[in-house]
């Protein structure tokens, strides 16, 4: 697998601990996916919260 340089916006993602990060939560409006395998999401007031772990997998946006 090629190494990802960028942070990547995604519907979702799947964390180590088993749990999802979703766009299907009402309090998530967009999901980000970084390099260091972090999950960073924004509120729909615009508040940027990092989720605890790491991401293992994620769903793929389609605009």
């Amino acid at each position: 697998m090629a190494k990802m340089r960028r942070a990547i916006k995604v519907w979702g993602a799947q964390m180590d601990d088993g749990r999802m990060v979703t766009n299907d939560d009402p309090d998530v409006v967009s999901v980000t996916i970084h390099p260091d395998g972090t999950v960073s999401t924004t509120s729909p007031d615009g508040k940027v919260e990092v989720a605890e772990g790491k991401w293992l997998t994620y769903n793929p946006r389609f605009n």
